[in-house]
């Protein structure tokens, strides 16, 4: 903790909230929808749980980069019929999403 404190606060990943198109698994990489058509897709992130929601379909926690904004759409794994995972923020909460 002293080391987050005087370096700014900067960790490289925060933990964030997923909403998921559709199952997945920990573990899965997240990739930015632009770089899993790339040779090298860098991986931005992964997930570390997923569970179903009866109110909000299938939701997530993972570890993204610091430089993705809430509200951004990545892609799980990658491949065709790839999961799609929209950032927010914690804690869940039922003020619209």
């Amino acid at each position: 903790m002293a080391r987050i404190d005087s370096r700014g606060s900067n960790v490289p990943r925060h933990l964030r909230g997923l909403l998921l198109s559709g199952p997945a698994a920990p573990g899965e990489r997240l990739y930015a929808p632009e770089a899993t058509e790339a040779p090298e897709a860098k991986e931005v992130g992964r997930l570390t749980s997923v569970a179903r929601s009866p109110a909000r379909g299938w939701v997530a926690l993972g570890y993204v980069g610091r430089a993705i904004a809430t509200g951004e759409t990545l892609t799980v794994g990658g491949g065709p019929g790839a999961v799609h995972a929209e950032v927010k923020l914690l804690p869940f909460s039922s003020d619209g999403w």
